[in-house]
């Protein structure tokens, strides 16, 4: 009897033991479909996929064993099927692919990403709230990006993302690093992101740009916009590096902590067109608005110059005269009423004297040419 019952009980123990060395072997087997040739392959070049045969799949768990980064960049890729089962990666580049979707839902870890010069037209980061880096750049079908959840984000990059109409940031306090470069935005709030040290919305569509909250900004660039109203008053212009204002023909008056400090006349540091001018408040742009519409003939801008140089003209007809240092004219150009564009490539950098003259009055403005 005794014999019989310990029979029993072997009998089941190895039964149980059989169960659970099937299902782990099961759980062990499991597979993740990858259907593009191209994204196996370099899952096997990288020794992530351990069969190393590209057989359109690749286990569950070699998927969920990778935590670094990958970078499937410039591979063809057009089906990005089976990143979902890469469920603790923190970093992926997969740039220049042709793919048009990408399921991210089930990458919760991921902290740094990069999709620059793809083919995508929506994208859901929705879950992903561990991101740090985003970079979208040159993605020329996509329309919209939902960053609400990102709120962990420092560096954000969708340059030349020239579809984009409109990026709400206001809730991403820990940003550092924004460009929006050649997007088609209208408007940009960034009143609530304190911690920008750099931003660029050149070739944009804003007509203004509020940066008083911004005291930590040392690199900005608003070249090429529609401004009329730009406010740097932060308390932090004296530890600017590169400021970038020309091509705003309307920006009349830039706002900065001191109109009358030194550093502003740093014209490497501190760019902008010939007919904006700094101050400190609407009461000095009002003013400065008033003397302009009653003194000035026409006005430059860029100045610094390079190749191009257009001119402003409130006459309905003018002549302009570009001077050198030695007092030799070098170029010479009838002008018409508003905006002129000299070509100026064949002029050496240095300092000149510009002077438009009419048949009852003559003004001069020094030109620098880069």
């Amino acid at each position: 009897m005794l014999i019989t019952l310990i029979t029993l009980i072997m009998k089941k123990t190895t039964y149980f033991i059989a169960i659970f060395i099937a299902f782990q072997t099961l759980m062990f087997a499991q597979v993740t479909s990858i259907p593009d040739a191209n994204f196996e392959q370099e899952l096997v070049n990288l020794g992530i996929d351990s069969d190393a045969t590209v057989n359109g799949q690749i286990l569950t768990a070699d998927a969920a064993a990778r935590t670094s980064f990958i970078d499937l960049s410039g591979l063809g890729i057009a089906d990005m099927t089976g990143i979902e089962a890469f469920v603790n990666l923190t970093a992926l580049k997969s740039s220049g692919n042709t793919f048009t979707t990408i399921d991210l839902t089930s990458n919760l870890a991921l902290n740094d990403l990069n999709l620059s010069d793809s083919d995508i037209s929506t994208l859901d980061l929705s879950g992903n709230v561990n991101l740090t880096k985003l970079n979208v750049s040159y993605s020329l079908n996509l329309t919209t990006l939902d960053l609400t959840s990102n709120v962990l984000l420092a560096d954000l990059n969708t340059e030349e993302c020239n579809n984009i109409t409109s990026i709400n940031i206001t809730g991403l306090t820990t940003l550092v690093d924004v460009n929006v470069k050649d997007n088609d935005l209208s408007s940009f709030d960034v009143s609530a992101n304190l911690g920008l040290e750099t931003i660029n919305v050149r070739q944009n569509q804003l007509t203004s740009l509020d940066l008083s909250s911004n005291g930590a900004l040392t690199e900005i660039n608003v070249r090429d916009n529609g401004m009329t109203s730009l406010d740097l008053r932060n308390g932090n212009n004296v530890n600017v590096t590169s400021f970038i204002g020309t091509f705003n023909s309307n920006l009349e008056c830039v706002f900065v902590d001191d109109p009358n400090a030194a550093y502003l006349t740093n014209v490497a540091v501190w760019e902008k067109d010939g007919n904006s001018n700094f101050v400190a408040n609407e009461s000095e742009c009002n003013t400065l608005s008033m003397l302009q519409s009653e003194n000035t003939m026409f006005s430059l801008y860029p100045n610094p110059a390079k190749n191009t140089l257009n001119v402003n003209v409130t006459l309905a007809t003018a002549t302009i005269e570009i001077y050198n240092i030695t007092g030799r004219k070098v170029l010479s150009k009838p002008l018409t009423f508003g905006e002129n564009s000299l070509n100026i490539s064949s002029l050496q950098s240095g300092v000149y004297i510009t002077r438009v003259s009419s048949s009852t009055s003559t003004e001069t403005k020094k030109l620098i040419v880069k």
